[in-house]
């Protein structure tokens, strides 16, 4: 094989924007820290042939990744493979113990650097992840994801996720995803 290792599944959480809520508390529960704005999260995993197999409810903007990971309690095929960012350090699925391989890139220590084997291995996991970035991308080219939806009408939300992801998964099947050979690799 050409040298990069992809294992089956991969994970990863969308945030959308949404209105800024009127309500104080509401603001609150709302408010992403990492956007800056006030969002709305889902959690999604995807395979190596970039089709959404999972995606969870919508949440508000402030539950963390792992959190949200944590609650869909998601188990994986025997002797399948995971690959998370740095936002889900210490997450395993239920099954994760015995039977799924679990890929993350190593955090930098505090007051200290990153080994060259550690900016290695983070550069070749980063490579590995960019398929799962790529459904995230492919989703958010509709504008009622990538933009403010001003839908309020209690679960047009997660109506509106499911269908741009059902669209994704379409289109990834009427043009199948698949990688580019690299140079003097056998086809």
């Amino acid at each position: 094989m050409g040298g990069r290792y992809a294992p089956p599944f991969c994970h990863d959480c969308v945030e959308r924007p949404i209105e800024r809520p009127v309500e104080d508390e509401k603001q609150r529960r709302h408010y992403s820290g990492k956007k800056k704005d006030h969002t709305l999260k889902n959690y999604l995993v995807t395979n190596q042939r970039c089709r959404i197999d999972f995606l969870s409810p919508t949440v508000e903007g402030t539950v963390s990744d792992k959190v949200l990971a944590d609650r869909c309690r998601l188990s994986f095929p025997l002797d399948s493979g995971l690959l998370q960012d740095a936002g889900f350090q210490g997450y395993y699925p239920d099954n994760a113990l015995e039977e799924v391989e679990i890929l993350q890139p190593y955090r930098k220590k505090r007051g200290k650097g990153r080994t060259p084997f550690e900016k290695a291995f983070n550069r070749i996991i980063s490579s590995s992840r960019v398929f799962v970035e790529h459904v995230i991308g492919s989703v958010k080219r509709w504008r009622c994801v990538h933009e403010i939806c001003r839908l309020r009408r209690k679960g047009i939300q997660d109506l509106v996720m499911d269908l741009c992801c059902g669209l994704h998964n379409l289109k990834s099947r009427l043009h199948p995803w698949s990688p580019v050979p690299e140079p003097g690799a056998p086809v």
